[in-house]
Order: structure tokens, then C-alpha cells, then sequence
């Protein structure tokens, strides 16, 4: 079995690639096509640093696709004939309709529960196998991303497909980031960036929303325009998203962890956006105050994301729990409500913050690891990112 999962996982890792490097030389097309017919000098050296990194990025991802196929042939080379064939007909994939088959007691070796969620079939194993999570996949995102209005976040898509969530018990991490898990999910668009006090400037204006603390007359700093707008709670948040979603028509709302771990992660558990090395250029942390949200370029994640590491804390919409001591829910993640936007019968509500924050030591600061505060948290150090979805 360790030979099949091994080359199981190299395969979904090489498949989650090839899909973000279509999608990357599309986006480059719509690039260069674009910058030839820009006139203005400005604009056009902006579309020509975005050309740039997308290049970088693809050459990467083409060193990394080249790594793995080798990999694969490896591991394919290696398995004995009765592994192949059992490989050959592995189903990693069932399908959310399948019926649910009788469930053996709970904790038996090497047996596979199916539990129905709804639309969404949870396939729980005790092998070593990952757990796999299916949800309905998101049709017709292609031009989605396209900003309508002039303060919606630049979007990055992030592909339908598996990837690996959590840490392994060898790592030696918190136990409520395990057990590692497969969780598929459909396409969805995420801000290139946290979102910005410029652009959460046009919510406050606009809305009447309250102001974050440290603005002055309902302003920013005006040195901070690009830096993430932090002294925010899980609320005021979702109300950012709302407005939003109301402005341009779009669905937007804010991710769920699975969602941010994706993004910052790709497809191979690696433990931070960049790599499995740590990086000193990468990220800014160990610092007294927040910095631009482009100032890492070379920190991106695999997708295009920057700062998913460091700066601020980002809100998600997953659920810790009702108290700091004891979680509701555990891993695997699942559609159980932990994303639900209230928890009747709590007194306090713990929402999962990712990504660490600009205070952090390198320690605390990798693609798995889970915080979380009280939604009435509002600190220097804590911000957000959005997601978008086609109705």
C-alpha cells in the first residue's frame, strides 16, 4: 500500500500542476495581448512586472512537473505486478451519489466508512490512505475574475482538485492539525493579496461602516494605502464581504480554511507557499508593524498569492469553537457547520485565523498551521483575504 498511496498522491500532484500551468499561460496570453495595446507608460510597466512574474512562475512549474514525472516513473517502476493491477483499479475518487454501504464499528483496522454529508461524500478511512472530501464542483468561472469595479481585489483562480491538508504526526506539530487529509474542492477565486486599506477605504465611505482604530477622519495612513487593513473582527469582515457582493454582484465571502490552505499550499503538503525550505526574503515577520502587500514577491505561493505567510493573521469562516480550551470540530474537514456564519447556543465564537502575522517567529509560520481568536477580536496583527465563487 505504501508504494500505490505514494504514487497515488504523485499523480494528483502532477495533475493539480499541469492544470495551474494551462492556467497560467492562459493568463499570460490575456497579458501580452493586453499590453500591446496599452499606450500609457505607467500601465504599461505594471502589466509588464505581472508578465514577468507569471514567466517566473511558469518556469518553475515546469522544473517542478519534470521532478515529478520522474517521481512517478519511479515509483511505477517499483511496484510489483499484483500492486500495478490493484493500482490500476483504485477508485480515490467516489462519487457523492454512491450509497452509503453498512458501517463497520468505528475504529476497525483497514475498513472505509462512507459517510453522506448532504451532497458531499466523506470517504473515512483507517488505513493510511488520506481521507478524501468531494464537494459539488462550480460551473462557468471562466472571465469571473475580471474586476467590474475599480476597488474589487485582483483575483487569482484556484483550479477544482485534491490537495493535502494538515500535518503528519511524525512532524511533530499541534494535534489539531492532524491527521493529514485529502480534500477535494471545486474551483474557486481568491484576492491575490489581503485586502488592502485603500480598498477597504471604499467600504468604510461608502457604507457608514465604523472605521478601523488608527484612521483618521474615516482615512488610513497615508503611508499604509498598500499596506492590509488589520484592527478588524470577524464581523466587520464579513460585512466588507457582503458590501461587496452587493457592489459588484458577485458572490464574494471569505474563505474557509481549506480554501486558504489551498491556496497558500498547492497540491504537495509543502510547508510553506514557496517551498519545504524556509526563506528569509519571503515573508515579513519578526517585525514591529505590517509592510506592503506586495513586498514578497519571491514568497508567492504556487497559484500566484502573495502573503500568505507573515504581515497579518487572516479571517476565515471555519468555526474553532465556543470555547479557547476545546475545539467543536476536528480534522478531517468537512461540511458539518463549521463554516456556518453563527453557532446557536454559543455564548463566544473562536473563528480559525491563518497565516501568522508580522510578530510571528518562523516557528509559527507554515502553510498548516490554525490560530484563532474571539469574531470580536480587532489587533494590529489580524486581517483578511476574500473569496469569490460563480453563482
Amino acid at each position: 500500500m505504501g508504494s500505490i498511496g505514494s504514487q497515488e498522491r504523485l499523480q494528483i500532484r502532477r495533475d493539480d500542476l499541469q492544470a495551474h500551468w494551462d492556467l497560467q499561460r492562459q493568463k499570460l496570453s490575456a497579458l501580452e495581448r493586453e499590453k500591446i495595446l496599452e499606450t500609457r507608460v505607467e500601465e504599461e510597466m505594471r502589466l509588464e512586472g505581472k508578465i514577468k512574474r507569471i514567466k517566473d512562475q511558469l518556469q518553475s512549474l515546469e522544473e517542478e512537473l519534470v521532478l515529478v514525472e520522474r517521481e512517478l516513473q519511479s515509483a511505477q517502476s517499483a511496484l510489483t505486478p499484483d500492486q500495478a493491477q490493484a493500482d490500476a483499479g483504485l477508485d480515490i475518487s467516489p462519487s457523492p451519489a454512491m450509497p452509503s454501504p453498512a458501517m463497520p464499528s468505528p475504529g476497525m483496522p483497514g475498513q472505509t466508512h462512507i459517510v453522506n454529508q448532504g451532497s458531499i461524500g466523506v470517504n473515512i478511512g483507517q488505513s493510511s490512505a488520506p481521507v478524501h472530501i468531494h464537494m459539488p464542483s462550480v460551473p462557468g468561472m471562466e472571465k469571473a475574475s475580471q474586476p467590474i469595479l475599480p476597488y474589487e481585489p485582483e483575483m487569482i483562480e484556484i483550479p477544482e482538485g485534491p490537495f493535502l491538508m494538515g500535518s503528519q504526526p511524525e512532524e511533530g506539530y499541534p494535534e489539531h492539525e492532524r491527521p493529514q487529509h485529502s480534500v477535494h474542492l471545486p474551483a474557486f477565486f481568491i484576492s491575490t493579496t489581503p485586502i488592502t486599506n485603500a480598498q477597504y477605504e471604499h467600504f468604510v465611505r461608502q457604507s457608514g461602516h465604523d472605521a478601523p482604530k488608527g484612521w483618521l477622519l474615516r482615512k488610513p495612513p497615508s503611508e499604509k494605502h498598500d499596506h492590509p487593513v488589520t484592527q478588524v473582527n470577524w464581523h466587520d469582515a464579513a460585512a466588507y464581504c457582503a458590501w461587496l457582493y452587493g457592489q459588484s454582484g458577485r458572490a464574494y465571502r471569505l474563505p474557509t480554511e481549506a480554501e486558504w490552505e489551498k491556496a497558500a499550499r498547492f497540491s504537495d503538503a509543502r510547508l510553506y507557499p514557496w517551498g519545504n525550505e524556509w526563506q528569509v526574503h519571503c515573508c515579513n515577520y519578526g517585525a514591529e508593524d505590517t509592510s506592503p502587500v506586495d513586498a514578497f514577491p519571491q514568497g508567492a505561493s504556487a497559484y500566484g498569492c502573495l502573503d500568505m505567510l507573515g504581515n497579518v493573521r487572516e479571517w476565515t469562516s471555519t468555526i474553532w469553537g465556543s470555547s479557547p480550551t476545546q475545539a467543536d470540530f476536528f480534522y478531517p474537514f468537512q461540511q458539518d457547520g463549521r463554516d456556518a456564519t453563527s453557532f446557536p447556543g454559543a455564548g463566544s465564537v473562536f473563528r480559525i485565523h491563518r497565516g501568522g502575522s508580522f510578530r510571528d517567529t518562523p516557528i509559527h509560520l507554515r502553510c498548516s498551521a490554525r490560530g484563532f481568536s474571539p469574531e470580536s477580536s480587532k489587533v494590529a496583527w489580524c486581517g483578511f483575504r476574500v473569496v469569490m465563487v460563480k453563482e
